[in-house]
């Protein structure tokens, strides 16, 4: 029996276990942030480019900052809008946030 304790002594490592026992968790935490991080940001990113490539003159757009306004010219990469009569602003297209329908109608949906 004392020569049965010391083979098996001998048979395991003294490390503790071999490189996918220990890489293993690594992996799993990789996919998770895939899944849970990464992979909704970049359809949500892509759904905003399709958004900006279909902006059209007359469309009324919120910006990043929360001004509101219609836009009156595309010359990309500069939008201009107007926020009221007679008052005009240049944007640049990616500071746009969305329509003014797809942004409320997202707000509307959270707040429910």
């Amino acid at each position: 029996m004392f020569e049965y304790m010391q083979v098996t002594a001998q048979a395991q490592p003294p490390g503790g276990g071999d490189i996918v026992t220990m890489l293993l968790p690594f992996a799993l935490i990789f996919v998770v942030f895939y899944f849970i991080m990464w992979r909704p940001q970049s359809k949500q990113r892509a759904e905003h480019q399709k958004l900006l490539a279909a902006l059209t003159i007359g469309d009324e757009i919120i910006t990043a900052g929360g001004i509101i306004g219609t836009i009156k010219s595309v010359d990309d990469p500069i939008i201009t809008i107007e926020i009221s009569k007679g008052t005009k602003m240049k944007i640049l297209r990616n500071r746009i946030k969305g329509t003014k329908s797809s942004v409320l109608n997202t707000g509307a949906e959270k707040s429910a």
